[in-house]
């Protein structure tokens, strides 16, 4: 049976032998049961014992004098000391100076003979096609001039031979596309669009709604013209007679309106004078009670 991890005695001596492996003891990978099983009838073997034991000293004499051996340490291992990119490093490098083309451009006075920066072409080309490309035609007098000027000072020209740069502009040359277009204005085109989609203009607006109040004046016109039937007319009376009443009604309702203003006004000042009367009539009833009372003074005689 096997031994369980969980045995104290087991566990114990797996310590035992981590700190001896760690101390630098060397454990060899387990054979398998037949390469244990030669090894045995190997060492076993008589003949084999002694011919491992024989010191060969021929071998080892031109073993010294044809091979030599130098055993120096490993070369260091290159690593690179440029920081990834961490929020930490991105605050350390926030002052660093931003190259335009993203790497770091060598100073002109290290440059070699017929080397270019990829600025330098850049504006050699730009310059070039400006004064003898497709723009050529749309660039200034004064300002091809002051181009020209600008070549011949450029730091590249002087470094780099004229062939090299013809060769640079020939097969580098930046290109112009061109294409004719119709072009129109966008008033045109939004009438035109509104025309499509059936959107009347300003004008044919108003000539449709004066056209609308005329025909509406017309209409009323004739309607007004008309004679009336016997239906309308006997509406028409119908109508008046409403019209009469209700006016009647609202004369008799403004009068009565104001009589009763009237009698409110009246019966206030009416009932003033009673609450009055009745206050003045009680008043000289408590006086009449109070004038027969004793007097302190006749109780006491009493």
């Amino acid at each position: 049976m096997r031994r369980s991890v969980q045995d104290p005695n087991f566990q114990w001596k797996a310590v035992l032998k981590a700190e001896q492996i760690a101390a630098g003891e060397k454990v060899l990978a387990p054979e398998y049961t037949k390469d244990a099983d030669r090894k045995k009838m190997a060492l076993e073997d008589p003949k084999l014992t002694e011919e491992l034991a024989k010191k060969d000293e021929d071998l080892i004499k031109k073993i010294n004098e044809n091979i030599k051996i130098t055993s120096t340490d490993p070369p260091e291992r290159w690593t690179s000391v440029k920081d990834l990119p961490t929020r930490e490093t991105e605050f350390l490098h926030r002052h660093d100076t931003v190259w335009e083309y993203g790497f770091y451009e060598p100073p002109l006075e290290k440059m070699d003979r017929n080397h270019l920066m990829l600025r330098e072409a850049l504006e050699i080309l730009r310059i070039r096609i400006a004064t003898e490309g497709d723009l050529a035609q749309f660039t200034p007098s004064d300002q091809k001039e002051k181009m020209y000027r600008e070549l011949e000072e450029h730091p590249a020209t002087k470094r780099v031979d004229q062939k090299k740069l013809d060769l640079l502009w020939k097969y580098f040359r930046p290109f112009v596309s061109k294409k004719d277009e119709v072009v129109a204005r966008k008033e045109d085109y939004n009438a035109l669009l509104d025309y499509a989609s059936g959107v009347p203009t300003e004008e044919e607006y108003t000539d449709t709604l004066v056209n609308i109040k005329n025909f509406k004046m017309e209409e009323l016109r004739q309607k007004l013209l008309r004679p009336l039937t016997e239906e309308e007319e006997r509406l028409q009376i119908e109508t008046s007679k409403v019209k009469d009443f209700f006016d009647s009604e609202m004369k008799r309702l403004d009068e009565r309106s104001k009589k009763l203003k009237e009698l409110e006004a009246a019966g206030t000042a009416k009932l003033k004078e009673s609450l009055k009367a009745q206050d003045e009539q009680a008043f000289r009833e408590y006086e009449e009670k109070m004038g027969q009372r004793p007097k302190p003074s006749q109780v006491k005689e009493k």
